[in-house]
């Protein structure tokens, strides 16, 4: 009988599973592409197996990351087939003291409602917008003569009351929103500096992924993971250098990066993508514009809902980014121009992706890097000057180019330079290939522009009539100390009368204008040959009643 009884417990030992192998992985981020708005990272960890059921255990991710983006796959001299996906949260000791946790607690509780404040906003300005769209369309089909006829003006008076009483809930709400965010962002910037002062020094908190595999051959296998990243941006940066003389514009086309997720990019390939996956994969939807003989209640929409940080499946495919897994001597008196690493550039559809050459480090505190993209030399470029000597004394000048590259220029911050002296910083829009991008580079100091008021007085006598007349005279002279003919276009300004009663009227001694920009803005195309100056007269007159002098003059 124990005999027998031995035997059974025996055999249910040996039909029970056996225990996964637990494997540490050493891992380190390999490659990220970074987007306007987020990032999505790879990180790698390479592990010897043996045949049977495994779990590799990589630690050491962030708990900022989006856990429902994580995905697992790999390749090796190993067959392996990949399992479940389970993430787990390890708590550093050393940080885990009460008012450490406390803090973080706090931390995510603000968050939580400053993201349902946010709804709030949004919610608010949805009704405004609705209610704003109510209100155009009472106001074109409700006149006041149509109310008087039809007796409905009591109708009108209620619409209008309700119409008004929403306007006012929604601005409320709006402002209420607004001051209680302004709160919350003080005691979140104090919340966060005070854990990190608690925390400095310390381990950190981190989730820690685990990945089932079952091996069927042994060997070598190298595990990626990918997850998105928050916190992550890069943004477009341009120096255009201005070489008047050749009319040349030399281009630069760097990137500012920056991410705090907490984990540093330490040598990783670098990718920049200009996808927006913020906008989501599908139009937003339109909804029927439906009249009524009165307004409906307000619209309600629900808050954003946390999202669980369970488990992940690794089955899911992976998205195609994981691709790949794997000084001369100087004489004394010859010197070389350093040379800047350029992207290469990789188009699908409207995308482009960058791929910065070497490997780079992003620090995880949120600091900015800046990596250089492209390069280029634009020839022919179009130079142009202008001068509004009424706002300013001096003539600037502008260069249009044409953008010859494969790929957008994206919107971002432009610093100018005149050959290798800095003028100062602006801004550009976004340039698709083959349109034009007109770039300012400030003052030209060899060009000068003056403007002197020759006369101020009365017109000429009965030319009016028995109005009353006010005579202006100008004379600009625009002088070039160039090497080279330019035009300059000159602009100056005449009233303009929007009242039958008063009357402008430019003097024939005035220098013919080219064009009038706007109502009253008059443009002087100016031709300069080298070390030339030229001359632009304005003359003009303005009349009105004696009783009825003009507002503005």
């Amino acid at each position: 009988m124990i005999r027998s009884t031995l035997t059974i417990l025996l055999a249910l030992l040996l039909a029970a599973p056996a225990l996964a192998d637990e494997i540490e992985a050493e891992s380190e981020v390999s490659r990220v592409i970074v987007y306007p708005d987020r990032a999505r990272v790879t990180r790698s960890a390479k592990v010897q197996l043996s045949k049977g059921s495994h779990e590799i255990l990589v630690a050491g991710l962030p708990t900022s990351i989006d856990v429902t983006s994580l995905r697992a796959e790999g390749r090796g001299t190993a067959k392996v087939v990949l399992g479940s996906l389970d993430v787990r949260h390890d708590h550093g000791v050393e940080l885990r003291g009460e008012r450490a946790q406390q803090l973080l607690d706090h931390i995510r509780s603000l968050e939580d409602a400053d993201r349902e404040l946010a709804d709030a906003d949004e919610a608010a300005r949805f009704e405004l917008d609705y209610v704003r769209q109510l209100q155009s369309k009472a106001t074109t089909q409700l006149g006041a003569e149509t109310l008087a006829r039809d007796g409905r003006a009591s109708e009108a008076d209620a619409l209008v009351e309700a119409l008004g009483r929403r306007y006012r809930q929604s601005q409320a709400e709006i402002r209420r929103v607004r001051v209680e965010r302004r709160d919350l962002a003080g005691q979140l910037e104090a919340a966060r500096a005070e854990y990190s002062q608690l925390t400095a020094g310390n381990s950190k908190d981190d989730f820690r992924v685990a990945v089932a595999v079952e091996v069927k051959s042994a060997g070598s296998f190298t595990l990626a993971l990918t997850y998105g990243a928050h916190g992550a941006s890069w943004s477009p940066s341009y120096d255009a250098r201005l070489h008047p003389d050749a009319g040349e514009v030399g281009m630069t086309y760097g990137a500012w990066v920056r991410q705090g997720s907490g984990e540093d990019w330490d040598g990783v390939e670098l990718v920049l993508s200009t996808a927006q996956p913020a906008l989501g994969l599908q139009a937003p939807q339109l909804y029927p514009w439906i009249l009524q003989q009165s307004a409906p209640p307000p619209v309600h929409r629900p808050g954003r809902r946390s999202r669980s940080a369970g488990a992940a499946k690794a089955e899911a495919p992976m998205e195609a980014e994981y691709d790949d897994w794997s000084g001369d001597d100087m004489d004394e008196e010859v010197y070389y121009e350093a040379e800047e690493q350029v992207a290469q550039a990789t188009t699908a559809g409207t995308t482009v992706e960058f791929v910065i050459p070497g490997k780079a480090t992003v620090p995880g505190d949120g600091t900015r890097k800046r990596v250089t993209i492209a390069t280029w030399t634009a020839k022919d470029a179009k130079l142009e000057y202008l001068a509004t000597p009424a706002t300013s004394a001096y003539v600037f000048q502008s260069a249009t180019i044409v953008n010859d590259r494969d790929w957008p220029l994206l919107a971002g911050e432009l610093q100018a330079f005149m050959t290798d002296r800095y003028v100062g910083r602006s801004s550009i829009g976004k340039v698709v290939p083959g349109a034009e991008l007109r770039l300012p580079f400030g003052v030209e100091e060899r060009l000068a522009v003056k403007r002197e008021l020759v006369s101020k007085g009365s017109g000429p006598k009965g030319a009016f009539g028995n109005k009353t007349s006010i005579q202006w005279e100008y004379r600009f002279e625009v002088e070039s100390f160039l090497d080279r003919a330019v035009t300059v276009e000159l602009r100056d300004r005449i009233p303009v009368s929007e009242y039958t009663k008063y009357i402008v009227k430019m003097d024939d001694d005035s220098t013919p204008h080219d064009e009038e920009k706007q109502r009253g803005i008059l443009v002087w195309k100016v031709e300069l040959e080298p070390k030339k100056k030229a001359e632009v007269k304005l003359k003009y007159t303005v009349a009105f009643p004696a009783d009825e002098w003009p507002w503005g003059l």
